[in-house]
């Protein structure tokens, strides 16, 4: 259980990428048993688990307190890279994810462009941004 990124994963039945919800996604969770009678598979959701991680390593205040009152630490980050904005928009949301998630794995201005589909100016500004408000 590995990939290239640190990430947990798995394989030889690949569970991850088996849909959510009703319907058919459960028919096919169905079909996966574990190889012993004894066995079970384990379910555990470590949601954002690595900004978790980075909230508790830095004692970053803000990072804490977000995860502690259960807000959304994407949104809550859009809110200062965006914050011009009434409200936040799903693609603000989903470039304050990526740039969570990539200033935990070292993202470059000029990655962070691409990905978000930005100027590598504004995409540094962005992540910047988040050191800024992040210690």
């Amino acid at each position: 259980m590995a990939t290239s990124t640190g990430r947990l994963s798995s394989e030889s039945p690949n569970l991850q990428n088996i849909p959510t919800g009703e319907g058919y996604p459960t028919r096919i969770k169905a079909a996966f048993r574990p190889e012993q009678a004894n066995w079970k598979y384990l379910v555990a959701d470590y949601s954002q688990i690595e900004l978790r991680v980075l909230a508790f390593l830095s004692g970053d205040k803000a990072l804490l307190t977000a995860f502690e009152d259960g807000r959304d630490i994407h949104a809550e980050t859009a809110k200062f890279l965006f914050p011009t904005a009434k409200e936040i928009s799903k693609d603000m949301r989903r470039v304050a994810k990526t740039v969570n998630f990539g200033v935990i794995y070292g993202i470059t201005g000029f990655g962070l462009s691409r990905t978000v589909g930005t100027s590598p100016a504004e995409a540094t500004g962005y992540i910047e941004a988040f050191f800024a408000r992040y210690s």
